[in-house]
Parts: C-alpha cells; structure tokens; sequence
C-alpha cells in the first residue's frame, strides 16, 4: 500500500514535470548549473498545483544539500489530495541509501522517485534548463548573500509558450511569470520562480492527468527553487 502511494504521487510528479519542463532558451551552449561550479549549497524546492484561491490540490516540497565529492542528500515530501509521502535519499559515488518510512536502506538509484526534484541531482537541470538567450538584462539583486542579478523572463515566456516552444502545455495554460537569478561568480542558476496558469477544464483536466484529483478551473502551477550556495 505503502509503495502504491508513491507510486501515485511519483506518476503525476513526472507527468507535469515534463508538461513544464523548461527548455534551453538560447541558442548558446547551457549555462552551468551549481552542481559543475559551487563546492556545496543547500537548496529548497517547492511545486504546488490547484485551483485558484484554493488550497492546493497536489503539491511537491524538497530540500537538501550537494557537496562536491561527499554526494548528495534530498528530503521529499508529497501531497496529492488526501494522499501524503515523504522519501529521503542520501547518494556517494554510486551508492545511494533510502529511507521511506522506517529507516535507511541500500538501494538502487531507480527506486528514488523524484530525483527531477532535488537541485542535487543532474535530472532536476536537465528538467529546468534556465540558459539566458543573448541580450537579455538582468538587475543585481543578491540572493541569500550571494551577488547575483535577476532576470524576468515573463514576456519572453508568454511569447515563447504561445509560438509553441514549449510544447508540453496543454492548450489553454500560460506562463504567467518566469524570474532566474544568476551568480556573478560562476554564472549558475541560483534560483527560480514560475507560475502558470490553466483558463479552460480541459487544461486543468490535463494537469490532474490519470490521478483522479479534482483541479478547479481556473487553475495554477508555480514552482519555487532556492539555492544557497
């Protein structure tokens, strides 16, 4: 029963990671992300998917730590209606431990279900690949201590969405606000905030994909990462 959770919450995890997943949005090379450029940084990450001016219906919230050549660790928790999970993950090398309830075990790097979540793992930059199109102007706006600028890329998001770039949304969802903030030292992304929205059922149906969860229309996605490098 317990795995049959998981599984639950993973699926539609995965299903509107891809339906958001962020493409590169320059034609150069992808940007580093801090898993090539700080030594270590701890990081939160939060999704949250419902109706509007509603509690949200499912929702995803990691946190944890990368440390060059020490691994990684990420602290999920899940929500997708009355449904709740939660799953740690520590990996050295190539070795990972789990625990999801009742202690660390060995496992294999297959059974961690969200590691498109945990900005500790290469899968979560390759979901989010935040790259800057040339010319674009950012703010300096320090971040968590760390000299930085900001960047709204909302205007080049609602355009990009509608030419259908991004072609995992469903019709009828809109990005709504898109900010980086980017590392003066380094050149890696710090952090990021999107939030879109869906207009028709059909579109919010579509977020709810095979869960069986109720999503009100109008609905909403927004998605919070942080960063301390």
């Amino acid at each position: 029963m317990r795995r049959a959770r998981f599984i639950a919450v993973a699926v539609l995890a995965a299903s509107i990671a891809s339906l958001i997943s962020v493409p590169s949005l320059s034609a150069a090379p992808d940007g580093p992300s801090p898993l090539e450029k700080a030594k270590s940084f701890d990081f939160t990450l939060s999704l949250k998917v419902g109706g509007s001016g509603q509690a949200p219906a499912f929702s995803i919230d990691t946190d944890g730590s990368f440390k060059r050549n020490a691994g990684e660790a990420c602290h999920v928790v899940g929500m997708l209606g009355t449904l709740n999970i939660t799953q740690r993950a520590v990996a050295k090398s190539n070795q990972i431990w789990m625990d999801t309830g009742s202690g660390f075990r060995v496992a294999k790097k297959k059974d961690f279900d969200f590691a498109e979540f945990c900005a500790s793992d290469p899968a979560f930059w390759e979901e989010f690949d935040l790259s800057l199109p040339a010319g674009v102007q950012g703010i300096a706006e320090p971040l968590n201590g760390v000299a930085s600028r900001r960047y709204d890329l909302s205007a080049l998001g609602k355009a990009l969405s509608s030419s259908g770039v991004f072609k995992g949304l469903p019709a009828g969802v809109a990005i709504d606000s898109m900010n980086v903030w980017v590392a003066d030292k380094g050149g890696f992304t710090l952090a990021f905030d999107l939030a879109f929205s869906g207009s028709t059922a059909e579109a919010c149906g579509a977020l709810a994909g095979q869960s069986g969860v109720n999503i009100p229309t109008p609905c909403f996605i927004t998605v919070d990462s942080d960063s301390l490098a």
